[in-house]
């Protein structure tokens, strides 16, 4: 699935987007789920977060769940590093959440959980 999602990078970001036009975030997630795993989850990242399984932490994480943060959701790739379309950035992108920057500590102060759809 992570490979499938590098195939976005760049595309713009678009609130309530779900196709190549623009994405936002759950609907890239949702898109990807159903295209690489042949699964339907739901369509906002609330819902995506209420009907996902929790991950204890990070150490546990695995490419391919999700990170969710307030109001945004995320893939994780692996080594900290996430895919999502970012509002912020105005197009989809690979962001780590360990290298200190400001946007990251940003995400960890809005940070939820770490869910996983078996």
């Amino acid at each position: 699935m992570v490979l499938e999602a590098k195939k976005f990078l760049g595309v713009p970001y678009l609130w309530g987007g779900t196709s190549d036009f623009g994405y936002d975030c759950s609907g890239m997630v949702q898109r990807l789920f159903k295209f690489s795993r042949n699964r339907i989850i739901p369509r906002n990242s609330r819902d995506q977060m209420n009907a996902s399984r929790e991950v204890n932490d990070f150490d546990h994480a695995e490419r391919g769940d999700l990170i969710f943060f307030k109001g945004h959701v995320a893939l994780y790739m692996g080594r900290g590093r996430i895919i999502h379309a970012n509002g912020t950035y105005s197009q989809v992108t690979i962001n780590n959440l360990f290298d200190g920057s400001k946007y990251s500590e940003h995400l960890k102060t809005i940070f939820l959980k770490i869910g996983r759809f078996d």
